[in-house]
């Protein structure tokens, strides 16, 4: 289910929806925001249910590493 979009002035981004190993990604990518969720709240995210919610992440490569870029969820 995963798409790609390449930005005019940035990099290649994959939509997608959210999985575990995105885990240390999102809580980086908050704490670069300066937000500090406990870790329940990060597990909640990315083991929601996709009958009541969507999570979805937007990555790329930045340095020739994943990067998490964005996150966004809707209830269904």
């Amino acid at each position: 289910m995963a798409r790609h979009y390449v930005l005019p002035r940035g990099p290649r981004v994959c939509l997608r929806l959210a999985r575990v190993r995105d885990l240390a990604g999102i809580e980086d990518l908050f704490m670069r925001q300066g937000l500090f969720p406990s870790q329940i709240e990060l597990a909640r995210v990315v083991r929601s249910d996709p009958r009541k919610q969507v999570v979805i992440t937007a990555v790329a490569l930045v340095d020739s590493t994943e990067r998490v870029l964005g996150v966004g969820a809707i209830q269904v």
